[in-house]
């Protein structure tokens, strides 16, 4: 496959995952979505990494093996707005999908992402050194329900 056609191929992924994310309606019982607003007044890029040991450390974009990163748009937060993490699997709510895991959830400024991405061709290396984490959240099951589902950024203060 040519650049093109994966390029294609992914966007189709993403317009199908975007129809399902747009709708926060439980599916059955747990809780299957993780709600992320932002209440900057800047438009925010979030990505969550599910599983695997978090070195809180070494706190980084991480790079696929093809070099090549792109958030999805639709994980695009507009200022005072909302969106819904849904779960990896749909049959399973996040209690069971997290179990004793953790989940990592980074936020980046849309524009210098938008930015950095187009003009280095989505270069993973370019993202993880022009791009700055606003802010990288590495929560428990027991920080979700304590936090009611709900991570805020920025993490202090409440929405106006």
């Amino acid at each position: 496959m040519n650049r093109w056609q994966i390029m294609r191929s992914f966007y189709l992924v993403l317009f199908v995952l975007s129809l399902s994310a747009s709708h926060c309606t439980p599916i059955q019982e747990g809780h299957h979505y993780v709600y992320v607003v932002n209440c900057s007044e800047e438009e925010i890029i979030y990505a969550a990494t599910v599983g695997g040991d978090f070195d809180d450390d070494k706190i980084e974009i991480e790079c696929p093996p093809s070099g090549i990163i792109i958030f999805p748009m639709d994980l695009q937060i507009v200022s005072k707005d909302t969106a819904c993490l849904e779960t990896p699997h749909p049959d399973k709510s996040w209690e069971e999908y997290l179990g004793k895991g953790k989940m990592r959830i980074i936020v980046v400024d849309s524009e210098t992402y938008s930015l950095v991405a187009e003009s280095s061709g989505f270069d993973c290396d370019s993202i993880q050194k022009y791009v700055p984490i606003l802010y990288s959240y590495t929560l428990t099951l027991e920080d979700l329900q304590r936090m009611n589902w709900t991570v805020t950024y920025p993490p202090i203060g409440q929405c106006q």
